[in-house]
């Protein structure tokens, strides 16, 4: 059996986010140092593959956008910058160079069991706001939502989203996998997430529609169709846009009365702005609450948010993940497609788990990866 590094650094994370909610049992300061120590090795390890003069083309988005934006972040003393592209960086780049980067679904299931095993038992040792069945929930606005993780929702949703597409797009399902795709359907749904939901509309989609992958172009283009779709139908027609008279979908984008003043499109709106008043050289990190003086403002949007923090050539990373999902068309890999589109919307609606050490991510990467089969040549 072959030592498997990123299993190691998947498990490692996944632990880390459990006892990082344990309160008082490690300092903040020491859960700091245990989240990023682990980032330094992935660095050393991505060193003999970055200094190589040849680069993967699947890559060369993402190796180009770390090269300008860290350039840039050094010359403006930007710190943060650094670290924030540096981290996630690193860690992509090792797992699309790395050929022992594999996942099974095995793994992925196991991990997934766990987690409702620790959040059945988290919940009755009041280490979270929410349970595994609906209306668990305490001192919270929507007690119908479940977790995994010991009140984290969000990333509860795009975990068992994970588990079901690696579940459902197998060629051979036993009985276990499809408990197992049911399950997950289960936690998707009662996790509350819209961004999740939004993702299951597209599955189901692409699933009902005969998929002809000759068409490169619409296909890769497709899930920001997708997305602007939504966005514009909301916007422009909201007399007839079922998202705008969904409760749910107006609590997603946060509407109230037509007030766009706290949600996403407040969000998108002012990312647009600083990414217009820095279209060169970027904003730098940021916090959007502190700078328009708004603690309300809510929600994420890591897509414009880098776009707002590195100008223009924000784009780059942009093109990185456009790159996944025109590879995955043209190798003709639907479990690839399906996943390289989910962190499109993720990250176009959400974003807080993608980061090098969130479990998760990690997970999505190592899942594209493997599912494109390591067969892109240099």
């Amino acid at each position: 059996m072959k030592f498997n590094l990123i299993k190691i650094f998947i498990v490692y994370y996944f632990t880390l986010k459990y006892i990082r909610k344990i309160p008082s049992f490690i300092s903040p300061k020491v859960i700091y140092l245990m989240t990023i120590i682990p980032l330094f090795l992935v660095f050393i390890l991505s060193l003999k593959y970055f200094l190589n003069n040849k680069q993967k083309k699947i890559t060369i988005y993402i190796y180009i956008h770390f090269i300008i934006i860290f350039l840039f972040s050094i010359l403006k003393i930007d710190f943060n910058s650094i670290f924030n592209i540096s981290q996630l960086f690193f860690v992509i780049y090792y797992i699309f160079n790395c050929k022992s980067c594999k996942i099974d679904v095995k793994f992925i299931n196991n991990l997934f069991i766990i987690s409702i095993i620790l959040s059945f038992i988290g919940y009755y040792l009041k280490l979270g706001n929410y349970g595994i069945t609906p209306f668990q929930g305490y001192k919270v606005a929507r007690s119908w939502r479940v977790s995994l993780f010991w009140g984290d929702v969000a990333s509860t949703g795009a975990f068992a989203l994970l588990v079901f597409i690696k579940n459902y797009y197998l060629e051979k399902k036993n009985k276990f996998n499809l408990f197992i795709i049911i399950l997950a359907f289960y936690f998707m749904i009662f996790s509350g997430s819209k961004t999740i939901l939004i993702s299951l509309i597209f599955i189901f989609l692409i699933t009902i529609v005969k998929i002809n992958f000759n068409k490169n172009l619409i296909y890769t283009l497709l899930p920001i169709v997708f997305i602007f779709i939504i966005v514009i139908t909301t916007i422009i027609i909201p007399q007839i846009s079922i998202i705008n008279q969904t409760p749910m979908f107006k609590s997603f984008l946060n509407i109230q009365n037509n007030n766009f003043q706290y949600g996403r499109f407040w969000l998108w709106k002012n990312h647009l702005q600083i990414f217009k008043n820095n279209i060169l050289f970027g904003k730098g990190a940021f916090n959007i609450r502190e700078l328009y003086e708004n603690p309300l403002a809510g929600s994420e949007s890591k897509l414009t948010y880098i776009l707002a923090r590195d100008g223009i050539f924000g784009i780059f990373f942009i093109l990185f993940f456009l790159n996944l999902i025109f590879y995955s068309v043209k190798q003709k890999n639907i479990e690839a497609y399906i996943l390289s589109s989910v962190l499109i919307f993720t990250m176009f609606f959400y974003g807080s788990y993608i980061n090098g050490y969130n479990f998760i991510l990690i997970i999505y990467i190592t899942s594209i990866w493997s599912a494109l089969n390591c067969d892109i040549s240099y």
